[in-house]
């Protein structure tokens, strides 16, 4: 199995930004899957016209990537990312390091679980160009 450096390298990317702008900006829980799912259509893209190898375990990846990252970042700037995001206040109790904890668990769980559909898309995507 060969994975697709770039695209996880995006996936890295795209967890930096969303964590620095849920942090810093704030995103709310109805715009920000929303940007999530742009991101991802711009990974199916990539991974399409790269002729990634691998489509589904480079998906995974870098959605597990970029999940780390945006926990990571999240974890980093916890006090601007409470300020930013008064809609989760309900959900922000504990010390910084339980919340940054949190956050992080949270990035993984999420970019497996968007991963494997992205994943399988990206793979299907690929045997559909491959028989075209």
């Amino acid at each position: 199995m060969k994975l697709d450096g770039a695209i996880i390298g995006l996936g890295v990317a795209t967890g930096v930004a969303m964590g620095l702008v849920t942090s810093l900006v704030g995103l709310t829980p109805a715009l920000e899957p929303l940007i999530w799912l742009a991101f991802y259509a711009v990974w199916l893209r990539a991974m399409h016209v790269r002729h990634s190898p691998s489509p589904l375990q480079t998906a995974v990846s870098a959605s597990l990537a970029s999940g780390v990252a945006v926990g990571v970042v999240q974890a980093a700037l916890m006090p601007w990312y409470v300020a930013s995001n008064p809609w989760y206040a309900d959900y922000m109790t504990g010390d910084r390091l339980s919340m940054g904890g949190q956050v992080l668990v949270q990035g993984i769980g999420m970019g497996m679980l968007f991963g494997l559909p992205v994943g399988f898309m990206a793979r299907g995507l690929a045997r559909s160009r491959d028989e075209a």
